[in-house]
C-alpha cells in the first residue's frame, strides 16, 4: 500500500506545477513525490533543482515606512549535495543609522531512511552572522542531514529600509520549476520595472485589496501584483561574456512617480541628468578656484590638446583611486584635496572641473563596468551606474579620460570600462558617449631556446612586449604587486629579469627573462613543445549551444615567435605543421607558420587575432571549432633525432 502511494503521489507530482499555479503546497507540506523523484523532469542532467521559490513583499508603515519580504525555498538534490545548496548565506546591508534586518528564520531537511521519511529541523542555535565587510553582514546556516535525494526547505523574513529599488531574482545556476513573486504596492507608491529576457508568466495578476491602511493620518489602499513564472532553465555561465547579470532572466523595481513614467524616454534621461546633477552641488560646484591655484599655472604656457594633456597628466599624479566604484562624489574638494585620496566620482570630477577651469568643454559620464552589467538604454535605472568618466571635446574630436589610474594614456580607458555607452551628464540633454573607441591590445613574445646537451636542459632567453589595453592590464598588475608578477613568470623559474617602460606609458611595456627547464629526452630523441609559453590546454567553449554574443572586450592581436637552435648531431624529425584558419564572416584568425633553416634552426611564429570584440552567437559553432584546432595544434611538439 505504502508503494502504491507513494507512485500516485510522483504522478500526482507531475502535475503539480498546474495545480498549484493558484497556490503553492504550504511550508513543509507535499514533500512525499519530491522524495521519490529521481530526476527533474525538465533537465534529466541536473545535479538539483529549486521546486518552489516564492517572494512576497509588502510596505510596514507602523513607524517608518520599510519593506518586508519573505522568501521561501525548497530544493531537491537528485545527486551529491555542493555546499554551494546545502549551506545558505543571506546577505544583508548594514549602516550605521540604517539596515536591513533577516528574521524568522526557518529550514527543514526530508530524508529517506530505511524506507521512511525523516525530518530534520535547522537548530536556531546554529545561525550565525557574519560581518563580510563594513556594510555587508551575512546570516549563515547549513542544514543537517542534507544527503543525495534530501529535500530541504527554509524560509525567513528581510526588513529592509531601502526600497528605492529591488528585484526579484529568477533564474538561478540550477533549474527552477516554479518561481513566483507578489507584491502589495501602497497606492502612494509608484515603480518603474525593468525586464530582462522574461519568458511567458505563468500568472500574471492585478488585484486591489479591499482593507485600507494608514501612515500617519493618511489613508490609503493595496494593489496586490502577482507574477510567475514555471520551468526556468539553470543558468551556466560562459566564458568571454560581461557579466552573468546581463543574460539572467530576473524583474528590477525603481521607485518614480507618476509623472517620470508619463515622460518620454529622451525627456526621461535628461530629467534623470538633471536630478543628478542638482542633487550632488559638488558635479558642478568643485571649487574651481581651488582646482586654477593648483593646476592652471603649471600650463598657462601650453594650449589645445598638449594643454589638455598636461592637465590629465597633474591630477593623475595628484590623485591615488580608494578602489571604490559609486557614482556619486564622496567628499567635497577641500577634503579631497587633503587626503589625496577618492572613489572614481571624486577623481574623474575633479578632472572635469581642471579641464573647464582651463575653458575645455568637458562632461562627466556615467557608466557602467562590465562587471557591474550593462545600462538598460529604455529607461534610467541609477542602480545601473557604478562608474564616472570624463567626456573631452576639443578641435572636432572627442576622447574619454579617467584619472583613477596613472597607467591610463590620454585618451585610453580600462578595458572594464569598455560596455556599451555611457551617458554624458550635461542639464536638459540625453547624450550617449560610445566607450568601445575601437583601440587593441598587442602582445608579442619572442622565445630563443638552445639546448645544452651537458646539463641535457633547455634554456630559453623570453621578451615580451605588451601595447595597448595589454600593456595598461599588464601594468596594472605588475604595481599591484610586483613580487607576485616576477615569481610568477615560469612558475618562479625565471631568472634575469629585466622590466623595461614600467612608468613611460607612451611606450611598450617589456619583460625579458631567462628560462630554464630538464629536456624531455628518449634514447635518440629529444622532444620540446614550442607553445610552452601560451598553450591552450583546453576549448573554453564547452556548451553545444550558445544564446549570447562573445564579448572579448577589445581587439587583439597575440603573437609568439618561437627560434629553437638544433644542438649539433640532431635533425628535425617531426614539427608542427603550418596551418590557417579564418571563422565568423573574418573576425577570428588563427595561423602557424614555420621557416626551417637547414640544419641550424628551426622557427614557429603562432597568430591569434580578433579584429571585433563583440561577436554574434551566430558564428558561436565556428568560433568552438577554431578553438578545437588551436588546442591540438598546441599539443603538437618538435621532435629532434640524433643522427646516424
Amino acid at each position: 500500500m505504502k508503494i502504491r502511494a507513494f507512485i500516485l503521489a510522483i504522478c500526482l507530482w507531475v502535475i503539480a506545477p498546474l495545480s498549484f499555479s493558484q497556490n503553492l503546497p504550504p511550508f513543509g507540506e507535499g514533500v512525499d513525490s519530491a522524495l521519490l523523484e529521481i530526476q527533474f523532469d525538465q533537465d534529466s542532467m541536473a545535479p538539483a533543482a529549486i521546486l518552489i521559490d516564492h517572494y512576497s513583499s509588502r510596505f510596514e508603515t507602523k513607524k517608518d515606512l520599510l519593506l518586508e519580504t519573505f522568501h521561501r525555498r525548497r530544493i531537491k538534490f537528485y545527486g551529491t549535495p555542493t555546499e554551494d545548496w546545502a549551506n545558505v548565506e543571506i546577505p544583508f546591508y548594514v549602516e550605521k543609522r540604517e539596515k536591513e534586518d533577516i528574521s524568522e528564520i526557518e529550514a527543514c531537511v526530508w530524508v529517506i531512511e530505511d524506507g521512511k521519511k525523516s525530518q530534520y529541523i535547522l537548530n536556531p542555535e546554529d545561525i550565525f552572522t557574519e560581518e563580510k565587510s563594513e556594510h555587508w553582514h551575512i546570516k549563515k546556516f547549513a542544514l543537517p542531514k542534507v544527503v543525495k535525494g534530501a529535500v530541504i526547505e527554509y524560509r525567513y523574513k528581510r526588513t529592509s529600509p531601502y526600497y528605492q529599488t529591488f528585484e526579484w531574482d529568477i533564474q538561478q545556476d540550477l533549474p527552477v520549476r516554479w518561481s513566483e513573486f507578489q507584491l502589495d504596492l501602497p497606492s502612494f507608491l509608484h515603480y518603474r520595472t525593468k525586464k530582462q529576457h522574461l519568458p511567458d508568466f505563468a500568472i500574471e495578476q492585478v488585484k486591489r485589496l479591499s482593507k485600507t491602511r494608514y501612515l500617519g493620518n493618511y489613508s490609503f489602499y493595496d494593489t496586490r501584483h502577482r507574477w510567475a513564472i514555471k520551468n526556468i532553465p539553470a543558468f551556466y555561465e560562459e566564458p568571454f561574456i560581461t557579466t552573468a547579470e546581463d543574460y539572467l532572466i530576473k524583474m528590477a523595481f525603481q521607485r518614480g512617480s507618476e509623472k517620470s513614467s508619463r515622460e518620454d524616454e529622451g525627456a526621461q534621461w535628461h530629467n534623470f541628468a538633471n536630478r543628478i546633477l542638482g542633487e550632488a552641488g559638488e558635479w558642478d560646484n568643485f571649487d574651481k578656484k581651488t582646482g586654477q591655484e593648483r593646476i592652471l599655472p603649471f600650463v598657462k604656457n601650453l594650449d589645445g590638446e598638449a594643454k589638455a594633456r598636461k592637465i590629465y597628466e597633474l591630477v593623475c599624479s595628484q590623485m591615488s583611486f580608494n578602489g571604490n566604484a559609486f557614482p556619486i562624489p564622496s567628499k567635497d574638494t577641500k577634503e579631497l584635496l587633503k587626503e589625496g585620496t577618492g572613489n572614481c566620482t571624486d577623481i574623474n570630477l575633479w578632472l572635469c572641473n581642471m579641464l573647464r577651469a582651463a575653458k575645455f568643454d568637458a562632461h562627466p559620464v556615467l557608466l557602467s563596468t562590465r562587471s557591474h552589467g550593462r545600462i538598460n538604454e529604455s529607461y534610467p535605472f541609477l542602480t545601473d551606474f557604478n562608474f564616472t568618466i570624463v567626456y573631452l571635446e576639443m578641435e572636432g574630436k572627442s576622447y574619454l579620460l579617467d584619472a583613477t589610474s596613472t597607467f591610463l594614456p590620454f585618451g585610453m580607458i580600462r578595458p572594464s570600462c569598455m560596455n556599451g555607452k555611457g551617458l554624458i551628464m550635461i542639464k536638459d540633454k540625453s547624450l550617449w558617449a560610445n566607450l568601445d573607441r575601437g583601440l587593441s591590445g598587442i602582445s608579442r613574445i619572442y622565445v630563443k631556446v638552445q639546448f645544452q646537451a651537458e646539463e641535457e636542459k633547455f634554456v630559453a632567453q623570453v621578451r615580451q612586449v605588451y601595447n595597448g589595453f595589454d600593456a595598461v592590464l599588464l601594468r596594472d598588475l605588475y604595481f599591484e604587486d610586483t613580487e607576485t608578477f616576477r615569481t610568477d613568470l615560469m612558475d618562479g623559474e625565471a631568472s634575469n629579469i629585466e622590466v623595461k617602460n614600467e612608468k613611460e606609458i607612451s611606450r611598450p611595456f617589456e619583460i625579458a627573462y631567462q628560462a630554464e627547464w630538464p629536456a624531455n629526452i628518449s634514447e635518440d630523441h629529444i622532444y620540446i613543445s614550442p607553445f610552452f609559453l601560451t598553450q591552450l590546454s583546453q576549448n573554453p567553449f564547452m556548451s553545444t549551444e550558445r544564446s549570447f554574443p562573445m564579448d572579448f572586450n577589445y581587439q587583439n592581436l597575440r603573437s609568439v615567435f618561437f627560434t629553437l637552435e638544433i644542438p649539433e648531431g640532431y635533425e628535425v624529425e617531426i614539427s608542427p605543421q603550418k596551418m590557417s584558419l579564418t571563422v565568423a564572416n573574418s573576425k577570428v584568425k588563427y595561423s602557424v607558420n614555420k621557416v626551417e633553416n637547414g640544419d641550424k634552426r628551426l622557427q614557429i611564429l603562432e597568430e591569434f587575432h580578433i579584429l571585433e570584440s563583440l561577436i554574434s552567437p551566430d558564428y558561436y559553432q565556428e568560433v568552438k571549432g577554431l578553438y578545437d584546432e588551436r588546442v591540438k595544434k598546441n599539443a603538437e611538439q618538435i621532435v629532434l633525432k640524433k643522427k646516424p
